[in-house]
This record gives C-alpha cells, structure tokens and sequence, in this order.
C-alpha cells in the first residue's frame, strides 16, 4: 500500500476529532434521503443514490472499461484456483440471495449505466470471511467520470471509535455482535440500480454475462453513509416500542458491530431482546455474540456466537499491524503485533511503512509510540530519500525500537473503569513537554465509599515542531492539548456529574493562566485563550515531574518499562488517596514576566498650528492650547514641594498669557468672518467668556460644576480629562450665524 497514504491515515488516527461542519452538499444528502427512502413490503429499506444532478446524468460508457478489467482479473485468479473457487462462491451468494440480479439484452453500454469493476482483497487475519470481493466506483469512464464522481458523499455519522470504546468502558457488563452483511441487507430503488452493474462469468468458457447489484454496495463514496443512516431511521421508526435497541443504534454501533453495555445484567439481556427484534423485521441479523458474563448470552443459538474469546477493534480496512483487542473472558484489551523484521539495514519507504501501521486511538501506548514519532521526524530532518537506507545515528534509534517492540503483546488493560451511576467521579488531566515532543493525558477518578480507582482513559502526544520552540512554549503547547483532549472528550461521555482538575509541572505556565490573555505575547496569547474557550482556568494546579504520568509520553519508553509502569495506567500515587492529600496550590501565587507584553509609548514634538489642525471647534481648540501653555518644563530630580512652589510663583504669568492667546485667537476667528459672541461657559454653564469666569481664574483645575478648587495642586499635575467642553447651546448658536 502506498507509505504516502498510510501515513495519512496515521496522522488522521493522532487527530483529536472535531466537530464536523454541515455542508451544502450533507444538508441535500439528509433531504434526499428523508424525501425517497421508502420500506418495501418485506419491511427491508429502500434508498436512492444521491446524484449531484438527478435530473442530468451523463456518466459516459463504462462497460468496455469494465470488460477489459475483469479479463484481467481472471487471469490472475486462474493461477490461485483456491482463491478463484471462493471468489465465484462470493458472487455467487449475490445471485442466490436476491443481492444481484442478471440483466436481459445488457450487452448494451449507454452513458445512462455504469459497470463496476471487481476484485478480490484477502484478509488472512480475520476470523470469518478471509476473502472479500471489493467493487471500484472510483473508476473513470470514456468521459473520465466515475460513479463517485457524479454522487455525494453524505456527511459523516459514525461514532468516533475512541468515545465508542471509552464510554464502553464505564458499563460493567457488555456484549458485542455484528450485523450480518449490513450493507446487503439495505436495497437500492430500482432506478438506480442500472449504475451499479457488473461482469461476471465463472468459467473461460462461460459466455460473460451482466448482472445489476440491488443493495448498497461497499466500495461507492455514499455507501457508509446510506448504511449509518439508515439504523439512525430504524432507531427512530422503534423509539416508542424500543427505547432500549434505538439507544444502542443511535450511540453504541461502529459501522455494523454493536459495542452495548449496562450497570446491570437483568438490563442487559432486556437491551439485547430489544435489539434482536428491533433488527429483525427489516432484515438484519445479528451474529458473532460474545459477552464478558455467560448469562447475557444465555438463549442465544451456540452458531450465533462468537467461536473465540477475543474481538478486534480495530478499523473496517484493517490496515494496522497493530490493533486493538477485547478478550471477553479476562475483560481485557490487550494488543496483537507480529515480529519486525530486523535486518542490517532499512529505506526510509519501509520504516515510515512500518510506523503507519501502527494503530493506537486511544493513546494508550503513547510512551512507545512517541518514540517512533520522533524516529519519523529524524528521518526528515536528516534528508533521507525514499529508497535510501537510514542514517547511523537513526538506524541505531530504529533497531533499538524493533528489537523491543514485540513486548507489547504482555501489556494488558482492564476494560470496566469501576464507573458507577451513584459514584463520584472526577476526572485528572495531566501536561507535560521535553525538547523532543510534549503530551498530554486523561485518567478517570472513581469514590464509591472508601474506595478510589484510578484509570488512564485517553491521551495524546505531538512532536515538537521543527523550528525550535522554548521550553516553556511547548508546555503551554502541551496544556493546549490537554484542553483539546478533555474537550473532545467529556463532551462525548455518558457522564453528567463529574469535577475537572488540570496538572502541569510548569510553574510559568500556570503563571500564565493566572493572567488575562492580552497580558502577554501573541504566541502565548492566542494559547491561554485557547485554554479558556475550552475548559477554562480553573483548577490548574502544580504537579512534580516524578508525579506527572504525562512525563512518560512527552519522552518516551519502551514496551518493557511500560508494562508494570503504575504510573502511566493509574496516575500517581497520590490520586489513590484522599482529597487532602493532592498537591493543590494557589494558582495565582504564580508569577513570571516572562513573555510580558511590552507596552509602548510614543512622544513627538508638536506645534500650536498642529494642534489647531486637528481641533474642529474653538473650545476643543482653546482647551487644548489652555492645557499645553500651562505645562512647564519640569527640572530634573525636582522634588514635589518645589515643584508647587514654583507653579504657583509663576501661576499668575500663565494666567495672563493664556488670556492675551485666548483674546487673539477670537480676533483671530472674527478676522476670518466669524462673529464672536458670548458663549456657554464649560464650567458654570453662564453666558459668558470663558476667561472671564471666575471658576476658570481660581487656583488649579476644576474637574466639574461646584466642585471643590484645590489650590495645592499644579494645573500640569491635572486628570487628562479637562473640564472645558462643548455645549449644545453653542453648538446651536454656531450653526445659526
């Protein structure tokens, strides 16, 4: 499989979700599908295809396209004849089951039909069905159009499957089954089922024969989201006669396996009644039962269940080398990988090949993983082409990783959280940074009574980026994650009543959280109010680095020194005991000036005509001439006494000035045509001059009408509010000359 492609996947996987974004092209699909979707009078559902322009299709010719594909595809199977035999078994269980149908005088190839392409995909991993036939709607035609092309895909309704399998944790008993062939079971109207048609023969001597598929077939882009939806409607149509299956349907389905659980086991079997008869009348079928207590699959035929103890979780295309697993008997998740190959030397194509595969959603792996982060971003930073063997330095890294990684195979994870509905549950966050990559984890805190259980229920890790970054930067990056993870998190969950503690070993950041976001730098702002959008500031508190589980996964450990490692699984020690015993401090004795955001000041000379140019009426102009001749130059170290002596010695010259300026600046305006008449005083509201007032010629400023005159203060010592101000009734007189 293409490296490019799985590391995509990769990062897609280390992703915390976000909440998706309903499109123009979802909100069709949702119309569409309530408009047409019709059940049939076996009770089956009946959907239509979303077509980008129902009323104008043109796809192009197909069938030759098709034809040419499957010779080829013959050729291949014809050299493995046990693969052929289970393929043509394959298809021929669509015939038999009504799934396909043959199409009379089909030979014909319009740009109204589409042929699908078809191949075999072998999975010697799986349980059941090793060998699936995957249909191609992704191919062009003469036109270089292909079905997906002309459809919609439809927004995304799966449950994310880390929520899934955290809120599963919180039951303390569970049961598991999947919906036999899901997709087959929803039919396609019959309108449209001419752009799902296929080749097929079983012999080279067979004449080729066309066939149209009636169901939702797995390989067009709509298919999931036709197939999701339609349990969403059948939830809806039992809601009233099944509350119990339409919950499970609506909250506890990963494509087509039921991941169910309850608080007790008399519920559980009603949930799993429910299920069973909520399913059956539009033709789904449960099987592969397994539970974690016997009596919750009591009644159930033996070749319904589950012929093994263990369950997968890992994703539909089963790309991952390492996933995870659900051993029903123990009540454990525990991890499968095989052996890598360790040779003397490694391209950088099978190394990130290697790295991709690994398939850790929840995190809980994080300290070992991390590690081959760090080895993926030496490879880069070392300008290793694709088919070039690795550096020395980084070999060594990487032979080092290889030998160790089997062990993980002897890590093992108890599923139920001892999550009670009367219980008091806390949740603990926990953030931390190194040079290398900085992380963040999520353990659950369960009282019932006396008793404490503590749980690791998620985390996540980032590489520090390339351009270096600040100790201190990155563990304000490492709180950002913790905030997103918990966010995403408890959003998501099952629980209602719950306290929220957040701990990190950096001091400066907890100061920096102690401050509003514009108190600092834009790279530290931009974070902290991240922060309080999504969890706010409230209890963050300080954490020793030998206490702080997320230390392990900001650095890295291996599979061995992670097994047995009680702090990573259980949070310190400390969170097992009481309340009285957690390190909390007082997040506001915190200080740092670190990252301050400086605050400028700006000074530059200026002249009376400047002002003048920027005052548009006289008293904004008189106000701000008034208050810039009665500042005075101000010697060096002078102290406050002197100062006021010499104001007030020199009082009486500024008042005369200002008087002669205010008396040439009216003769000034009356000279250029405007008539000068007695105003509304600024402070005692008279019709007078200002100047004459005598409000205005006692000592100091006079903040407002009737206050108090302080003569022991200097005007240049004055508010920068000054009371001088326009008034209406001038404003009014102004305007009438």
């Amino acid at each position: 499989m293409n490296p490019e492609y799985l590391l995509t996947r990769f990062w897609e996987v280390e992703e915390i979700p976000k909440d998706s974004i309903i499109t123009t092209s979802d909100k069709f699909c949702e119309e569409n599908y309530e408009k047409t979707t019709r059940r049939s009078s076996d009770g089956r559902y009946v959907v239509t295809l979303p077509f980008k322009e129902p009323t104008n299709i043109d796809i192009g010719q197909s069938r030759h396209i098709a034809l040419a594909q499957f010779l080829r595809n013959e050729k291949s199977l014809l050299k493995r004849p046990d693969v052929k035999a289970e393929y043509d078994k394959t298809i021929m269980e669509y015939l038999e089951l009504g799934h396909m149908k043959r199409v009379k005088n089909g030979s014909t190839d319009k740009a109204t039909q589409y042929y699908l392409p078809h191949h075999a995909v072998i999975k010697p991993d799986r349980i059941t069905t090793k060998l699936r036939v995957v249909f191609n709607a992704s191919c062009p035609t003469s036109n270089h159009k292909s079905l997906n092309d002309i459809l919609h895909i439809g927004p995304t309704l799966q449950k994310d499957l880390v929520i899934l399998i955290t809120n599963w944790r919180l039951f303390q008993f569970v049961f598991n089954a999947d919906i036999q062939k899901m997709y087959r079971q929803i039919l396609v109207d019959p309108n449209h089922t001419q752009f799902q048609r296929i080749l097929f023969r079983k012999t080279p001597e067979d004449t080729i024969e066309d066939f149209e598929l009636q169901t939702v077939t797995f390989g067009i882009n709509c298919a999931p989201y036709l197939a999701i939806r339609t349990l969403i409607k059948l939830a809806d149509d039992v809601q009233k006669t099944h509350p119990l299956a339409a919950k499970i349907l609506r909250q506890e389905m990963y494509v087509d396996d039921v991941l169910a659980g309850t608080h007790d086991i008399t519920t559980a079997k009603s949930a799993r009644d429910e299920l069973i008869s909520a399913l059956e009348f539009p033709g789904f079928t449960l099987r592969k039962w397994t539970s974690n207590h016997a009596h919750i699959l009591k009644g159930l035929p033996p070749d319904h269940l589950l012929d093994t103890e263990t369950l997968n979780l890992s994703e539909p295309q089963n790309t991952k080398t390492l996933g995870i697993r659900w051993n029903s008997k123990k009540d454990i998740f525990f991890f499968l990988v095989d052996p890598m190959e360790k040779r003397p030397a490694y391209t950088k194509r099978e190394v990130l090949s290697a790295i991709a595969k690994l398939f850790d959603p929840a995190g809980w792996l994080s300290p070992i993983i991390i590690s081959a982060k760090i080895i993926m971003q030496q490879i880069w930073l070392d300008k290793t082409d694709w088919d070039e063997s690795l550096k020395p330095l980084t070999l060594h890294r990487w032979n080092s990783f290889v030998k160790e990684f089997e062990n993980i195979n002897q890590i093992e994870i108890p599923r139920w959280t001892h999550f009670s509905p009367s219980a008091i549950i806390e949740f603990h966050g926990f953030s931390d940074a190194s040079e290398k990559a900085y992380a963040a984890t999520l353990f659950i805190r369960v009282l019932i009574g006396d008793k404490i259980w503590t749980t690791l229920l998620v985390s996540k890790t980032r590489v520090a980026p390339i351009k270096t970054l600040s100790l201190p930067r990155l563990e304000l990056c490492g709180a950002v994650l913790l905030a997103n993870l918990t966010n995403s998190t408890l959003t998501q969950l099952n629980v209602t009543q719950y306290k929220k503690y957040f701990w990190t070993d950096s001091t400066i950041v907890l100061a920096w959280l102690s401050k509003p976001p514009c108190s600092w730098t834009t790279f530290v702002s931009h974070r902290v109010a991240a922060i309080i959008e999504k969890v706010g500031v409230e209890n963050w508190h300080h954490v020793e680095s030998q206490d702080n589980p997320a230390d392990l996964a900001s650095r890295g450990c291996t599979p061995t020194e992670l097994l047995n490692c009680k702090l990573w699984w259980q949070g310190p020690e400390w969170l097992q005991r009481g309340k009285d015993e957690f390190p909390i401090t007082d997040s506001n004795s915190y200080n740092t000036t670190l990252e301050n955001k400086p605050v400028k000041t700006e000074m530059a000379p200026t002249t009376i005509k400047t002002l003048n140019a920027r005052r548009n009426s006289l008293t904004s102009t008189i106000r701000s001439h008034s208050v810039t001749r009665s500042i005075t130059p101000t010697p060096e170290n002078e102290t406050m006494s002197r100062r006021i002596r010499r104001f007030q010695t020199t009082l009486p010259t500024i008042r005369e000035e200002n008087e002669n300026y205010h008396h040439k600046t009216r003769k000034t305006i009356t000279h250029r045509g405007i008539t000068h008449r007695h105003v509304a005083c600024g402070l005692c509201k008279k019709d007078h001059r200002l100047a004459t007032c005598t409000m205005y010629l006692s000592p100091g400023p006079t903040r407002q009408k009737n206050a108090q005159v302080r003569t022991d203060v200097p005007l240049a010592m004055a508010s920068t509010t000054h009371p001088y101000m326009d008034t209406p009734d001038y404003t009014r007189k102004m305007k009438e000359k």
